[in-house]
């Protein structure tokens, strides 16, 4: 699905769980500047694949209670 997406500069996932791994599809879009992943359940382990992302300026990670401390130090 995001494959063809290669000029997206803005996602909003919010609201859909994601698994660990769901982060695998979108980033690879080197384009998104922003990217909103609230209430998604997101996991530390795909945090270090959103870190990847050359071009991301802006990340909303509210509302993801499985997130720990440690898990948010791979972002800065």
């Amino acid at each position: 699905l995001f494959s063809s997406l290669t000029n997206i500069t803005h996602l909003n996932l919010g609201l859909n769980p994601l698994m660990a791994d769901g982060t695998e599809p979108f980033v690879s879009c080197a384009s998104i500047t922003s990217l909103s992943l609230a209430s998604t359940m997101l996991t530390d382990q795909a945090l270090s694949r959103i870190a990847l992302m050359p071009s991301l300026m802006a990340l909303d990670l509210s509302r993801n209670a499985q997130l720990s401390a440690d898990g948010m130090k791979v972002l800065r």
